[in-house]
């Protein structure tokens, strides 16, 4: 569905990575809740913007200050190691 929504004057490559980054948030949405409610694409001359509704209601998980992924993260999310 996102990969047919992009238009064709993109690039395979970065069709890929749209798609890999609504795969990894829908993914994310199933995972801590259940389903995902929405998702949608916005289109612009500088980039895409990828964003999914979900039903949660915990916004606690989202830190306020990300640590950034190291490259070999799986999850591309580090965790924090506790002191």
């Amino acid at each position: 569905m996102v990969r047919s929504a992009l238009t064709e004057t993109l690039d395979e490559e970065y069709k890929d990575d749209v798609v890999l980054v609504a795969d990894e948030l829908v993914g994310n949405a199933l995972e801590h809740t259940g389903e995902a409610l929405g998702i949608s694409l916005d289109l612009y001359s500088w980039g895409t913007v990828v964003q999914v509704r979900d039903s949660g209601r915990d916004t606690a998980a989202v830190p306020r200050n990300p640590v950034r992924a190291d490259d070999d993260d799986v999850t591309r999310r580090r965790r924090r190691r506790h002191l």
